[in-house]
């Protein structure tokens, strides 16, 4: 069972249940329903598409957690793709060799301050042709970056709006058809003790090592690992001690943490 199989069939049964809150920007929380997100989750998939991602491409992630993420994350996998991700935290000489190695041609970047930083090392990335980035803010207009580095920079937002739908049926079609032997992910370890290296997860792969707890249905379980957890967008959701980790969820009062 694929993650992007799971997710479409728990929005068909439970569709109107809170899939995830995040704080806005007043520092409520918002509700986002399973079928909220799965219209994101479609939309944004389309607007891959028409890049060019299909089977088996591989589409850079560079950012921490926030609910694009997620939506980011399963249109590629719905797509039959898989992403290459890394966190805000990572260096040039990192991004550079990660995305050299895994020739990718669209990568996802959270902010003006990572774009900035994969467009320092464009000019070694031949492959690269697509940037979308998730949080437009401060980005302004793009049109001298994309003449200066040869690359087309759209926003989150702005592919959102323009391929909006509640539905795709060729997506559905894909994401009923995926299997457990489909490239999900290629994630790279730190590179501590030399360079990088590459680490291939299928979609069971990933559904068992725990991607997959995001989708049982319960609102109130809110997922720790990996930049699946519901709660404080890009400010503090990993943060570095158990109190702060858990005290983000606490106006939602969950009754499990995971």
């Amino acid at each position: 069972m694929t993650v992007p199989y799971l997710f479409e069939t728990k929005c068909q049964k439970i569709g109107n249940y809170v899939f995830l809150m995040e704080k806005d920007k007043s520092g409520k929380f918002i509700d986002f329903t399973y079928r909220e997100v799965r219209g994101l989750v479609h939309s944004f998939a389309r607007a891959l598409r028409s890049l060019g991602v299909k089977k088996g491409s591989l589409v850079g992630l560079l950012s921490d957690n926030r609910s694009a993420w997620m939506v980011s994350d399963l249109a590629i996998m719905s797509l039959g793709a898989a992403d290459v991700p890394r966190g805000r935290d990572s260096t040039a000489g990192e991004v550079e060799f990660i995305y050299k190695t895994t020739e990718v041609e669209n990568v996802i970047v959270e902010n003006l301050d990572q774009l900035k930083k994969l467009l320092s090392v464009k000019k070694n990335l031949e492959c690269l042709e697509n940037i979308i980035v998730l949080d437009e803010d401060r980005v302004g207009d793009v049109s001298t970056l994309e003449a200066e580095y040869g690359v087309k920079i759209f926003t989150y937002n702005e592919l959102i709006n323009k391929f909006k739908c509640d539905e795709d049926a060729e997506l559905a079609a894909t994401i009923m058809n995926s299997k457990d032997d489909d490239l999900a992910t290629v994630i790279f370890t730190s590179g501590t003790t030399g360079e990088p290296k590459g680490v291939m997860l299928t979609q069971g792969k990933s559904s068992l090592y725990g991607i997959s707890s995001s989708y049982l249905g319960i609102f109130d379980i809110l997922p720790r690992a990996s930049p699946w957890e519901s709660g404080h967008g890009n400010d503090g959701c990993v943060p570095k001690d158990v109190l702060h980790r858990l005290w983000p969820a606490r106006p939602v009062r969950p009754r499990l943490m995971i």
